[in-house]
């Protein structure tokens, strides 16, 4: 399936406040990994606080990680 067959996966054009909260996502998330890399080096495996639930939603990320049986909070 594709776009051209489903109008459900069509992307609609972004408006200006979607980009403007997508720019501070991506602006924020790069910040925190130059703290990441600053604390932690590239050494050290990180991050490793576990599982941060998502209390909007009440799920938690580890529950459909494909990376679970490797992390270092897990160990």
């Amino acid at each position: 399936m594709t776009a051209l067959e489903s109008s459900e996966m069509v992307v609609e054009i972004p408006t200006n406040s979607q980009m403007e909260n997508l720019t501070h996502l991506v602006q924020t998330s790069a910040a925190l990994i130059r703290i990441f890399l600053t604390q932690f080096g590239l050494d050290e495996e990180w991050p490793t606080w576990g599982s941060i639930p998502d209390f909007s939603r009440n799920i938690l990320p580890c529950d459909f990680c494909g990376w679970r049986q490797g992390c270092p909070a897990w160990t």
